[in-house]
């Protein structure tokens, strides 16, 4: 299953989701990138985590948790 809307596209393989999105900023890829990478600046605009925010990594946001499978810049 794959489902698109205005705020990204979400796929589920049996009980995995995947989550993609694409945007564009008026900053420098590295501050986007650190915008999503770092718990703290995440936690400002979307919402608090806890984990290893990389490739590999366990997450866990919200009485939710996922694996990081890919992550790209």
């Amino acid at each position: 299953m794959t489902a698109a809307t205005p705020w990204g596209r979400v796929s589920r393989r049996g009980e995995l989701f995947g989550l993609s999105f694409e945007r564009i900023y008026s900053s420098t890829p590295e501050d986007v990138w650190e915008a999503v990478t770092d718990a703290e600046r995440l936690a400002r605009w979307m919402a608090p985590y806890r984990g290893d925010l990389r490739l590999g990594g366990r997450w866990e946001a919200l009485d939710s948790e996922g694996s990081v499978f890919s992550w790209a810049p």
